[in-house]
């Protein structure tokens, strides 16, 4: 009985050393183009409130989520008033899409991130 008792607990600890041992799953095939370009064909969605220049308030391209949370929400109540007329995307407010974009960890505080200062400088050219 002693017997079967230390067998019973060395079979149940050595298999979670076992498990945890397992590599993880090999990461999924980029899938590619036939000229081995990456396939971007489908379907693609995203959904977030922040412009193409930074945002007016925002200090810089990254925002922390306190940062993150008052820029969106003034950027709602913007969209929400007269002040704001027919330039907003009707999806703003069919999807209630009330986030800033985020890369990695990172709230953005705009689409454009060279220049540093998130502005789309026109040449004079762009500006005609």
């Amino acid at each position: 009985m002693k017997r079967a008792l230390i067998l019973t607990l060395i079979v149940s600890f050595g298999s979670d050393t076992a498990i945890a041992q397992t590599s993880p799953p090999p990461p999924k095939a980029i899938p590619r183009t036939t000229d081995d370009k990456p396939d971007f064909t489908g379907f693609w969605d995203h959904a977030f409130i922040t412009s193409t220049a930074r945002m007016e308030g925002a200090k810089s391209l990254v925002a922390s989520d306190a940062e993150a949370k008052a820029l969106a929400d003034g950027m709602v109540k913007w969209a929400s008033s007269d002040a704001a007329g027919v330039i907003i995307d009707p999806d703003f407010f069919a999807n209630t899409i009330t986030d800033l974009s985020r890369v990695g960890d990172e709230w953005r505080t705009s689409l454009i991130t060279t220049p540093a200062d998130g502005v789309q400088h026109y040449t004079p050219t762009g500006k005609t």
